[in-house]
């Protein structure tokens, strides 16, 4: 997603990305997505690796060693025969998260166990995505819980911004969080065309 982002630069990125190997396409195209997580706040990442265009798919199965190397988990929610759903996250700031006291609260009436650790509040969630993306998985993402009830009641409407998610509070500390997660994607943008060049 860019949402103030150069576009002059992003398409530059598309053009560098479209004359990488295969190794090189997805190292690019997992740096510029889990951005957000590496190079700024954001807990998790969930991303989708599919068998279209460049196969991310098996792309994924071959180079997952790549992500692995930072301070970075990858956690396997769903595999299909055409989709592999993956949530990439960071220890520390993922464990703050589910442990918040309103976020364990809210857990708890889905079904998650507020004593098991974060490796049991995963499984759960691997659990519950067998059918549809259950709503939940935002907290997992960072996204503040009054977002996600607000997201739940108002089936999606009736937002007071779209960005990384429907914001439905505290909108000032969504523009922050939105802008700061747009400054880790360009970071990436710009060490990703600078390498190609070099």
């Amino acid at each position: 997603m860019l949402l103030d982002i150069d576009r002059e630069l992003a398409e530059v990125f598309v053009k560098k990305l479209q004359s990488l190997d295969d190794k090189g396409y997805f190292k690019s195209i997992i740096n510029y997505n889990l951005a957000p997580l590496i190079y700024s706040t954001k807990p998790a990442c969930l991303l989708s690796f599919t068998k279209y265009n460049r196969d991310l798919y098996s792309l994924w199965n071959k180079y997952l060693y790549v992500v692995n190397k930072r301070n970075i988990i990858s956690f396997e929610i769903k595999r299909t025969k055409e989709a592999i759903t993956v949530l990439f996250y960071n220890p520390a700031r993922i464990k703050r998260i589910v442990k918040d006291r309103r976020n364990v609260k809210f857990l708890e009436t889905l079904g998650y166990n507020s004593k098991a650790d974060l490796l049991g509040y995963l499984h759960t969630l691997k659990k519950r995505f067998k059918g549809i993306c259950p709503h939940e998985v935002a907290i997992f993402l960072g996204i503040p819980i009054d977002d996600v009830i607000g997201f739940i009641k108002n089936q999606g409407k009736g937002y007071s911004m779209c960005g990384y998610w429907k914001v439905y509070s505290n909108l000032k500390s969504a523009e922050d969080t939105f802008t700061n997660y747009d400054k880790a994607r360009i970071k990436v943008l710009n060490k990703i065309v600078q390498d190609s060049e070099g």
